[in-house]
């Protein structure tokens, strides 16, 4: 798994025809206090959103690193193996 920079924009999704929106895809991010939160990047206004409100003065923009959430067959094989023996 791959870990980028703030400074790195996830890649755009498309929209119900096929093309590029103003969006990025939901990922994972992390700061140094290991706060989680989900983001996406805002090609339009060029700025980070949280789906968590994240406390910070106007304009300013928290440190943090994310990561591309794990595709579902990924999670799906990863939750099978950690609860194998409850499932059984």
């Amino acid at each position: 798994m791959k870990i980028f920079n703030q400074t790195v924009a996830p890649k755009r999704v498309k929209d119900e025809f096929g093309y590029l929106s103003n969006y990025s895809e939901d990922v994972i991010t992390f700061d140094g206090n290991g706060m989680l939160n989900i983001a996406w990047y805002d090609y339009q206004d060029k700025e980070w959103r949280f789906h968590i409100d994240v406390e910070l003065e106007p304009g300013e923009q928290p440190e943090f690193a994310w990561m591309y959430k794990p595709s579902q067959l990924a999670l799906g094989e990863t939750l099978k193996t950690v609860f194998s023996n409850k499932l059984a």
